[in-house]
């Protein structure tokens, strides 16, 4: 079956269930899934949701409930649930057409050996074998199959079918043989899965079909469809399910063009998560960070071994042995200046017998001129310092007097709280000493653009974007300049967020000063 007869196709099945299909596309329809074995198929496979339906048909049968079957409702007589202004012939003509894609799909496709519960969606896999069930319409009492109309619905698939793809995840063992989580965090295991798959097309600038992952309030929220994407304890009722374990090539999350389908395991994740009640996550870099208790095991010397040595147990390594006296020199001096140790220092940390040689070490390289500026180089790249203006003929300027007031401020352990208000508000303080407004240069690393003919106004809008998006990759551990233009999937702030925060630097004027 060609890609044009699918869609062809589909529009017939969504003007069938919608009760607007012509009598001419209706004979056409007839001729396809007679004598099409793809097509026939490919009916069967969107509406698979006829099992489910059928299974939940014959327990609200048994519940006493109005069911109504297929040659019920192909009679004019017969009540319909879902009223459309078409006369009793067209109804006929629309159940007859309906039930011959199920009858002929049944014939050619018979039903599998095992059948699962609809009431129950648990992702938890079964060892126990379940019973084979008649196949569909063979039940005992009944040579029909039920069907239940669905009202305020385009299309007949979604909460059972969701269902049902869930339940059979559930019940064929096809889960992932790692157990899961018995908490499903929504940064650690959610998260990542919908900014991989998912967010490019629902998130930030583009929400398709209506639906953004981006915001829990956004991702909560009905689409296009009317229908949630995700419904918080409520797996069957979450739209998202369905479009993931769908066969519907047209259906399907994400788009076979555009990624490969989730597995097994991320499905299993997903539909444990929103049946725990989807509770989302703040994005890591707006977390406190919390107790954690360093993990049990042997033979750590310290808080940090811990971690590392568990982390080496899970992956099957061993670690290596203690470096040698040298080695560990080195790798501090490093570290710590940025230099390696003289022969005078490595033969005596090496020729010491002091067991607590390594700590006087420490003692010795963090009070060091050299570790301020080995650690100021680092703050100097996250502050974008340079020595020249970066434009046009990148001249020269004199901003050498912060490059020392950082080291100065490293190697005096300046506190981190102060560290950060006097680069961001110096000038601010009541009584600034000269050190403080030095310190304010912070935000005058901008480029800077002296050239003939530019315009004042564009670059100094330029610096304060420059400002905004700097403070918040130095000091908020979370990009922010591409939220300038739009919503973006990786940034957990909106565009509105943005120039509220922007406001607060756009208080400057360019007098067309070099420095």
């Amino acid at each position: 079956m060609t890609t044009k007869q699918r869609v062809t196709l589909e529009i017939w099945l969504l003007n069938l269930e919608e009760g607007t299909l012509t009598d001419e596309e209706l004979n056409e329809y007839t001729n396809l899934i007679s004598s099409d074995k793809e097509a026939a198929a490919y009916v069967a496979d969107r509406s698979a949701l006829v099992s489910a339906l059928h299974t939940r048909g014959l327990a609200r049968r048994e519940a006493g409930e109005k069911v109504i079957t297929f040659s019920e409702a192909a009679s004019p007589a017969a009540p319909v649930a879902v009223q459309h202004p078409q006369s009793s012939h067209r109804r006929g003509l629309l159940a007859l057409a309906a039930a011959l894609a199920v009858g002929l799909f049944i014939s050619l496709y018979p039903a599998p050996e095992t059948s699962v519960e609809i009431a129950d969606a648990s992702v938890e896999t079964k060892d126990q074998a379940i019973a084979p069930k008649p196949p569909l319409g063979k039940e005992a009492g009944s040579n029909e199959m039920p069907f239940i109309a669905i009202a305020n619905r385009g299309s007949l698939n979604h909460p059972e079918l969701a269902t049902a793809a869930v339940a059979a995840l559930a019940g064929s063992g096809k889960t992932s043989a790692k157990p899961l989580p018995e908490i499903i965090s929504y940064n650690e295991h959610i998260r990542p899965i919908l900014n991989q798959k998912c967010i490019a097309c629902h998130g930030g600038v583009k929400k398709s079909g209506g639906v953004s992952y981006l915001f829990p309030e956004e991702a909560l929220m009905a689409g296009e469809s009317g229908v949630p994407a995700i419904a918080p304890g409520d797996p069957e009722g979450s739209e998202m399910l369905y479009r993931i374990t769908t066969d519907d090539e047209i259906d399907l999350m994400p788009p076979p063009e555009h990624h490969e389908r989730l597995s097994e395991r991320e499905v299993a994740l997903i539909t444990k998560w929103i049946k725990d009640g989807a509770q989302f996550e703040d994005h890591w870099a707006f977390l406190t960070i919390g107790d954690i208790t360093p993990p049990d095991v042997e033979n750590a010397a310290t808080n940090i071994d811990t971690f590392i040595l568990a982390g080496l147990e899970k992956r099957g390594i061993q670690p290596t042995d203690r470096a040698d006296d040298y080695t560990q020199l080195r790798r501090l001096s490093l570290d710590l200046t940025g230099l390696p140790p003289t022969p005078k220092e490595i033969r005596a940390f090496v020729e010491s017998e002091d067991p607590d040689k390594y700590k006087h070490a420490v003692d010795r390289l963090l009070n060091s001129p050299h570790y301020g500026e080995r650690w100021a180089a680092v703050w100097m790249d996250v502050a974008r310092y340079s020595d020249t203006m970066g434009f046009e003929k990148d001249p020269n300027r004199e901003i050498w007097l912060y490059r020392d007031w950082l080291i100065d401020a490293f190697n005096s352990d300046l506190p981190y709280d102060q560290f950060i208000t006097h680069q961001l508000a110096g000038d601010l303080l009541d009584a600034p000493s000269r050190e403080q407004l030095i310190a304010t240069a912070f935000h005058r690393n901008t480029m800077t653009n002296t050239e003939g003919g530019t315009n004042d106004e564009e670059f100094r809008v330029s610096a304060v974007l420059d400002r905004t998006n700097t403070t918040f990759e130095a000091l908020m551990g979370v990009t922010m300049n591409c939220v300038q233009c739009h919503s973006h999937p990786y940034d957990p702030i909106r565009m509105e967020e943005f120039y509220q925060v922007y406001a607060l630097f756009n208080n400057s004027a360019d007098a067309d000063r070099s420095n």
